[in-house]
């Protein structure tokens, strides 16, 4: 390999980690860093959930959780975006790998208060519709 080609494999690679580096994989269910936790996480139904809130604003807080769906390959299932001012909804889902998440944030006074519901793995005859 030419001394030109392998600078710019290294510089490819190097960008790639960099890239790699400000993304890292975010657990599902992890609660938006910096977040002061409203209500702690407790099992209901066959998933856990959680509530939050922050002084992070609506679209900063949606990103983290659409990256978080993504960065488990989940497929997302709906998201409301822009659709509703000061409202979000967004859910992932994972078929047949009973693998989700749900998340409802609402911005009010100055804070963006979430709730998550997550959901890992499904036991048999376990239902995550409720």
């Amino acid at each position: 390999m030419s001394p030109t080609r392998m600078m710019a494999a290294i510089g490819a690679l190097a960008a790639a980690q960099t890239a790699m580096a400000a993304h890292p994989a975010i657990r599902l269910g992890t609660p938006y860093p910096g977040s002061t936790i409203t209500e702690p996480q407790r099992p209901r139904n066959c998933g856990t959930h959680f509530k939050f809130s922050t002084r992070a604003g609506l679209d900063q807080v949606a990103r983290f959780y659409l990256a978080e769906g993504q960065g488990d390959h989940l497929p997302l299932l709906s998201d409301t975006g822009g659709k509703f001012p000061g409202y979000r909804m967004i859910v992932f889902s994972g078929g047949r790998t009973g693998r989700l998440l749900s998340v409802v944030l609402d911005a009010r006074q100055g804070e963006v208060h979430g709730t998550v519901y997550y959901v890992l793995s499904r036991p048999a005859g376990c239902d995550t519709r409720g």
